[in-house]
């Protein structure tokens, strides 16, 4: 009887050992898919923020000549001949 008792006992921590890694296995696929998205995410962001900065540089480099220069004949302004 005592040995059934153990055998039994054995099986019952055997099954919720199995359920428990089953469970596991879950979690850390679930989390997996969350970690892609995630990444997925943000390196869409930062293609995003690359071309933002890649614009600000571009209106920087504008503004000079705008400050300087006539906008319908593109001739340089009384401004630029004071500098």
């Amino acid at each position: 009887m005592h040995i059934e008792r153990l055998y039994l006992g054995l099986q019952q921590k055997s099954r919720e050992c199995q359920r428990a890694t089953e469970a596991l296995h879950k979690a850390h696929e679930e989390l997996e898919v969350r970690v892609d998205e995630r990444t997925s995410e943000l390196q869409t962001n930062n293609t995003r923020l690359a071309l933002e900065v890649v614009d600000r540089k571009q209106a920087e480099e504008r503004i000079p000549h705008m400050a300087h220069h006539d906008i319908l004949t593109g001739l340089p302004n009384r401004a630029l001949l004071k500098v």
